[in-house]
């Protein structure tokens, strides 16, 4: 049984680019990893630091993938951090470790036979639901993946949200010195709350 790991994803952008200005947000995500680190106790995710071609296009780009800030994943919970009108927020996310439709489909990622597991999740601001698809590998005995997406039975090799797929490219397990970075102790709310709060000053803004 793994008991830490890290893992290196790519990220891949799915939607059209029919101008310059996506083809820039895609090329600045296709330049991006994201890192998860991982214990027996949490994950914790974040995208790496890179030297952006055009810094608008990469800050555009985390917005898309909802990466701009890190994620958390511990007891059956899982929480990002936002700031509102100077004041820092842990939103729950712990839908992202739910109601998976764990399907037979089966494929071999990077060697890792993968299971695809499906969820829909409605989006508090626009109503939509969208759907996410994941493929996990019971071969590596970590419940964790992207995004604060977790909660199967085995770590998420390949997650597809949004407009983008994050696929695995690098996993080192059982390290003697990791250490897995923990949020710091600000008030916890929902996210239906956290976009109430935004409503109510009028910032609006579609995701």
């Amino acid at each position: 049984m793994a008991q830490n790991g890290i893992a290196l994803y790519g990220l891949e952008y799915t939607a059209d680019t029919p101008n310059a200005r996506m083809q820039g947000i895609a090329n600045e995500m296709g330049n991006m990893q994201l890192e998860l680190k991982f214990n027996n106790d949490r994950s914790f995710s974040k995208i790496l630091k890179s030297i952006p071609k055009d810094i608008h296009s990469y800050n555009v780009a985390k917005i898309i993938v909802g990466a701009d800030e890190p994620y958390q994943q511990q007891d059956n919970q899982s929480i990002t951090i936002r700031n509102f009108q100077n004041e820092k927020f842990l939103i729950d996310y712990s839908l992202r470790l739910k109601n998976w439709d764990i399907t037979s489909e089966e494929v071999t990622i990077n060697g890792f036979k993968c299971f695809k597991a499906i969820n829909k999740i409605k989006n508090n601001r626009s109503g939509n639901e969208n759907t996410i698809t994941a493929w996990f590998s019971p071969d590596i005995p970590a419940s964790y993946g992207p995004l604060g997406f977790g909660g199967l039975p085995g770590l998420i090799v390949e997650l597809d949200y949004k407009y983008c797929i994050f696929k695995l490219e690098k996993l080192t397990l059982n390290l003697e010195d990791i250490k897995v970075e923990i949020m710091e102790n600000y008030p916890l709310i929902s996210a239906e709350e956290y976009v109430s709060k935004i409503r109510s000053s009028r910032m609006v803004t579609p995701d």
